[in-house]
């Protein structure tokens, strides 16, 4: 009986030691607006909007497995579209952004202003943001103020 109450009792400690020591989904949050799996490798933001960008950074960093993050309906400031692609270069974003009176996504594989020779043309700079539309196949940016490509 002895025997068996000790086995019983060491049974019980070792379920407890496991139920301690198995892993437990942990999330963290953005602001309380968003939360997130820390092994997330991808996040769809959807529209949750991005009041500070200095927390916004902070809960990014605190997803180290991270590739992916959606933010297309997520309004956008371009400053913070520069600072976000600079501090997670290795991050795939996906954002929807304004070139002149155009909109255009991060994940689109053709881009055209439709310009013609009477349209309003648009500057080389309003152009710069196509370097995140990585998966452009087809460009058409003619009719423009554009003379120099090498923001693509």
């Amino acid at each position: 009986m002895k025997k068996s109450a000790v086995a019983l009792l060491m049974l019980i400690v070792l379920l407890a030691a496991t139920l301690v020591h198995a892993e437990t989904p942990q999330t963290v949050s953005y602001l309380g607006q968003f939360h997130a799996d820390v092994n997330a490798e991808y996040i769809d933001m959807d529209k949750t909007r991005v009041t500070d960008m200095d927390s916004f950074i902070t809960f990014l960093r605190k997803l180290p497995n991270l590739k992916k993050v959606d933010m297309f309906n997520t309004n956008m400031y371009a400053k913070d579209i520069d600072k976000l692609a600079e501090a997670f270069p290795d991050i795939e974003f996906g954002w929807t952004m304004r070139i002149g009176d155009h909109w255009v996504r991060t994940d689109a594989t053709a881009f055209s202003t439709l310009h013609n020779n009477s349209s309003p043309a648009h500057t080389e700079n309003q152009f710069k943001y196509l370097k995140y539309c990585k998966n452009l196949l087809a460009l058409d940016i003619g009719h423009n103020g554009v003379k120099d490509l090498s923001f693509l």
